[in-house]
Formats: C-alpha cells, sequence, structure tokens
C-alpha cells in the first residue's frame, strides 16, 4: 500500500468534506472551525449569538504546533504539523515551513499505536515553537473510533441517522471528538527523579521510586488507581515493593523485564480475596501467554490487605537472586517495570488469574536500583537517567531449514533458547556491535 498517495488522497477528502452534512451536525465546535478558515471578524460577526462560539479572541488551539502519526502494521505516516485555528492541521510545508522531524517511526501492536519522533529545541519559521527549558502546555488527542462517537450537540452518526455513515475512516486525519483529548504541563528539561510523578521529588525521602496512576494523583489520600512503591536497603542488598490498587475484586502486582514488552518478564502476582486471606505468587512470563510459576519462590516478608476499598500488597526480594528465571538488577543496569494498572479476575481456590483487564504500562526507561550514595558518601534520591534510546524493529528470514524442521511451540524453554541463542549470535556474530550507540538485539517472535 502506496501511503503517500493514500495519505494525500485522506487529506483531501479531510479538508474537501470539512462542511459535509456527517461534520455539520457533528458539533456546533466543528462549524465554528469552518468559519475560522474565513476572516475572524466576520466569523465573530455571524457566530455572535451562538452559544458555542468560543468566548475570546484566543482559542487554545490556535498557533499551535503539532506532529500527528498513523499507523498500520508496521508501516506509518508521521508528519510536522501546523494550525492556526481550529480548522484542520496543515502539514508545515503548507505554510512554507518544512519538516523539521529527524527521525520518526510508527508500528500498531496488540491493539495499540505507537508513534516516536525526533525533533530539534529550536524551532524553525512561524511553524514551530522551541523547546524551552520552562513549563509548556501540552496538548495530546487521538483518533475518533468506529461505534464511539462523541459530538456536542449529538451527530447523525450518534443518532443512527447518518448523512454519511463512513465520514470516519481508519488513518484519516478528522476531528477527535469532545472525550479523545486533554492537555498536560510539562518541562521537557526536568531532571527525572526516581519518583515518577508530579512534586514526587519533594518528598522523596527514601532510596527507592514510585510509579503511580494516574501520574498526578496523592498515595497517601488514596486517589489513585494503581501505585508501586520500592526501597532498597544497602545493607542487605534486599529491595521492598508496596502495591496498591483500588480493583480490589483483581489479582495486581508488578513485573521486571531487560525489554518494555511482556515477553521474558519476571513478575510478582498477588491478590486478597474479601475474607482477608491473601496470596502472591513469583511468576515468569514468556509472551501473552499465562504466567508460569517459578521453581524457586524468592519473596519474603509478604503482607496483604484491603482497606478503604484499597488492596495493598508488600513484599521482599533480593536484588540479585541468581535465579535464571529472575531477572537481576546491579550498580550498572537497569530493568524495565511492567505496571498492570487494572489486572484480571483470580479464583482464590486454584490460583488460577485471568488476564488483565487493561494493558500494563512499562516504565518509559530502565530504573536503577542501586545504593543512593554518592562517591564522598552522601545520600541522594535523585538520578540523571542515561540518555533515551532508540529502538527499531525489523524482521529476518531465515531459508533452507528443512522440510521437516518444526518450531518449537510458543512459551516452552525451547522456544525460549531458540529466542535467547539467534538473539546473542545477532548481537555477537555481526556488525551491529560496531554500529555507534548500539546496545542490544532481542528475538520477540517467530512466525512461519
Amino acid at each position: 500500500m502506496d501511503f503517500s498517495d493514500s495519505y494525500a488522497e485522506a487529506e483531501g477528502e479531510a479538508e474537501g468534506e470539512a462542511e459535509s452534512e456527517a461534520e455539520a451536525e457533528a458539533e456546533g465546535e466543528a462549524e465554528a472551525e469552518a468559519e475560522a478558515e474565513g476572516d475572524h471578524e466576520g466569523a465573530k460577526k455571524s457566530a455572535k449569538n451562538k452559544s458555542y462560539t468560543p468566548r475570546g479572541e484566543f482559542h487554545a488551539m490556535d498557533c499551535t504546533d503539532m506532529v500527528i502519526g498513523m499507523a498500520r502494521g508496521d508501516s506509518s505516516r508521521i508528519w510536522d504539523y501546523y494550525t492556526r485555528d481550529r480548522s484542520t492541521p496543515r502539514r508545515d510545508t503548507y505554510w512554507g515551513g518544512s519538516n523539521d522531524l529527524t527521525a520518526a517511526a510508527g508500528w500498531e501492536r496488540d491493539g495499540e499505536t505507537i508513534i516516536m519522533f525526533r525533533k530539534k529545541l529550536k524551532g524553525n519559521g512561524f511553524s514551530d515553537h522551541d523547546i524551552v527549558d520552562e513549563n509548556m502546555h501540552v496538548i495530546w488527542a487521538v483518533g475518533q473510533e468506529p461505534g464511539e462517537y462523541n459530538h456536542r450537540p449529538a451527530s447523525g452518526l450518534e443518532k443512527g441517522t447518518p448523512g454519511l455513515p463512513d465520514f470516519y475512516r481508519a488513518d484519516e486525519l478528522k476531528y477527535h471528538g469532545r472525550k479523545n483529548r486533554g492537555v498536560v504541563t510539562m518541562n521537557f528539561f526536568d531532571e527525572i527523579k526516581r519518583s515518577i510523578g508530579d512534586n514526587a521529588g519533594a518528598a522523596l525521602d527514601f532510596c527507592g521510586g514510585e510509579w503511580k496512576y494516574p501520574r498526578t494523583c496523592s498515595v497517601k489520600d488514596g486517589e489513585c488507581e494503581y501505585s508501586a512503591r520500592w526501597e532498597f536497603d544497602e545493607n542487605t542488598d534486599m529491595i521492598d515493593f508496596t502495591i496498591k490498587t483500588v480493583h480490589t475484586d483483581k489479582w495486581t502486582g508488578i513485573g521486571f523485564s531487560d525489554t518494555p514488552q511482556m515477553s521474558l518478564t519476571d513478575a510478582v502476582i498477588g491478590f486478597v480475596e474479601s475474607n482477608g486471606r491473601f496470596f502472591m505468587m513469583d511468576m515468569w512470563t514468556t509472551g501473552y501467554l499465562q504466567p508460569i510459576l517459578e521453581s524457586s519462590q524468592d519473596l519474603s516478608q509478604q503482607e496483604g490487605k484491603i482497606e478503604d476499598g484499597v488492596t495493598t500488597l508488600k513484599f521482599s526480594r533480593p536484588r540479585n537472586t541468581y535465579d535464571n528465571q529472575d531477572v537481576a538488577f546491579t550498580d550498572d543496569k537497569g530493568m524495565y517495570m511492567i505496571f498492570p494498572v487494572k489486572g484480571g479476575r483470580f479464583n482464590g481456590v486454584n490460583k488460577k488469574l485471568r488476564k488483565h483487564e487493561e494493558t500494563p504500562i512499562p516504565s518509559s526507561e530502565r530504573i536503577f536500583i542501586k545504593s543512593c550514595r554518592t562517591a564522598d558518601g552522601r545520600t541522594t534520591y535523585t538520578t540523571t537517567p542515561k540518555p533515551a534510546t532508540l529502538m527499531y524493529q525489523a524482521s529476518i528470514k531465515f531459508v533452507e531449514l528443512g522440510q521437516l524442521y518444526q518450531l518449537p511451540v510458543v512459551g516452552t524453554r525451547e522456544y525460549t533458547e531458540l529466542q535467547n541463542t539467534i538473539s546473542k549470535s545477532l548481537r555477537e556474530q555481526t556488525p551491529l556491535s560496531t554500529v555507534p550507540g548500539f546496545q542490544d538485539v532481542v528475538v520477540t517472535k517467530f512466525k512461519r
């Protein structure tokens, strides 16, 4: 599929259909957007008596620098955009600027779209904004999904009487709806603290960190849907974990992995029953299959309770268990942490676990668990991580394997060993190791 051709067609349709019945019915704001294309004063006068007319002369979407991307499978299109008002954004080149992304990649996996891009801090022309060392207003949005349209007032799509039933088509740039958007204030230059969350550094007085969802919630006030805290004791080389969730009828836990994917993840999963009995398991996942109970359970100091509508699990584990099914944290190597914000149902009798109801969230980078003392022995609770790394996905075809060759079954030890063997060969016996900045290569799956 030629994405450049289809994109040009889709973009042209999105602009040309701006006043079609489907969008005109969509909501009052869409009409205001169409008017914004013309003279601003004329638009104000013509819409003066309409309840949805913006109050004020400047809207939050005016003069916005954007990066917009779509993906289908392993193919993607990601471009530098700009919008002068609430009309459909245009590529920077439309305004006389240029596409200033220096790298971009995108793909779809397990029902999720991921886009990555890189751009310079200094803007190039009026259609680009500088990324500066101060709080910036960041806007995010995603396209509308079929059957989940949201407009105000309701459009023909919601009422079941659309003039154009397929107005929203896959991977077209059109209105995001009332719900699929948000804003956040952030400083991209902020030092990343061990405790991830707004104002976490001010309250961080232990050697460790925490992750919480939503990001701005307060664990103390019980506002978090999920939170994980880890504290390192350098005297015993043990890590103490505390996991909290409001989903008391679901299992919860935390995972550790050498990659941000679910494959080859060391996980601790547990639950608390309504009668107060709790259970925790040291497990290993080889993919998106049911986790396997490890033969060596390396957990201690286990506690579990439900209190005030919150499930709390506590446990300790060595930084390095020397178990080949456990990942090890060292001074020189960090691991990704996997956070299951909403697990699945559990059976307290046979300990069977249902699949998580929401996809677990990986940490944005590797987390290092080590002594919090500086070279002169002083205690510090923050760390500056290594620069962010890029991850590329590639496919390799093996030929002449023989007609009788059988690929090992997914989830078996033979399958995992094959993954590790090929990964090691690619890492050590190819020119990849000579590429500047190269860190690792991991085989994630096979397909015939």
